[in-house]
């Protein structure tokens, strides 16, 4: 009789485990669904202020206050690919802009609404010190200006009338 009663006892304790052990690789699966189905977590890229263009896309440094419109990339070396730098207007004007204390040259965009209304491409900083600035007006009223590298617009074909989607601003 102690031998029946121990198999019993043995056979409950089996099925109590494998009830357990079936229940945990619920709740573990459940858990790792739910999980996997939480947002990406999004990277500082895809938080950082963008522009596109014909398919390409810029990442942005924005120009908003005084001191940053004023200075620009002025006194850079360069600017990295697929890179630019955006200024924000609150009226739309007739904007000039010019190569003070450039050390390469830049593609400037002036833009409406989403839309160019103004190109003006690879425009030079001074070859020396007694050069004058190239400066460049728009033709029409901007509330926004976006600097890229020489040679964007000829290379993605960015022309007057072409929309800009921004993204982060």
């Amino acid at each position: 009789m102690n031998i029946r009663i121990i198999a019993l006892i043995l056979l409950g304790i089996l099925v109590i485990a494998g009830l357990l052990f079936v229940f945990q690789r619920e709740a573990i699966t459940r858990l790792f669904t739910r999980s996997t189905n939480l947002p990406v977590q999004q990277t500082d890229q895809d938080r950082s202020p963008s522009a596109t263009i014909r398919g390409t896309t810029y990442t942005l440094e924005v120009a908003r206050t005084q001191e940053e419109l004023l200075r620009g990339l002025s006194g850079r070396e360069s600017l990295e690919e697929n890179r630019g730098m955006l200024f924000i207007f609150e009226q739309p004007d007739i904007y000039t802009f010019w190569m003070k204390d450039m050390r390469f040259p830049l593609d400037i965009i002036f833009i409406r609404q989403d839309v160019i209304v103004s190109i003006f491409t690879d425009i030079t900083h001074p070859q020396s010190p007694n050069e004058q600035p190239q400066r460049v007006t728009s033709v029409a009223p901007a509330d926004r200006v976006l600097e890229l590298r020489a040679g964007e617009v000829k290379k993605h074909n960015i022309q007057n009338g072409d929309r800009i989607t921004f993204n982060n601003l």
